[in-house]
């Protein structure tokens, strides 16, 4: 693991994510005796992770869409509509 990992946390909750579901799976082949579910536990983490990933994703998805609709529409109504959309969405 690289650095603390309550600093990371704090700065990069994604790979915050990945490192302590790494972190889990290893302590689970390492043979830790305590009595926790490692690998449900470790999938769990690993999707905490993902979870800002899709958000990003799909926000991006929006701005894009709604900045071509803005390009290729000369109407009036839907252009200030698409633009309050990236506004809020960026």
């Amino acid at each position: 693991m690289s650095g603390h990992p309550a600093r990371l946390y704090d700065e990069d909750f994604v790979r915050w994510a990945e490192e302590q579901a790494a972190a889990l799976r290893q302590a689970s082949g390492d043979g830790a005796n305590l009595p926790l579910d490692w690998e449900n536990l470790a999938e769990e983490i690993d999707s905490l992770g993902r979870a800002p990933r899709r958000e990003l994703r799909s926000r991006l998805a929006v701005i894009i869409e709604h900045l071509i609709k803005l390009e290729a529409s000369s109407a009036a109504d839907p252009r200030r509509g698409s633009a309050e959309t990236v506004g809020r969405e960026r």
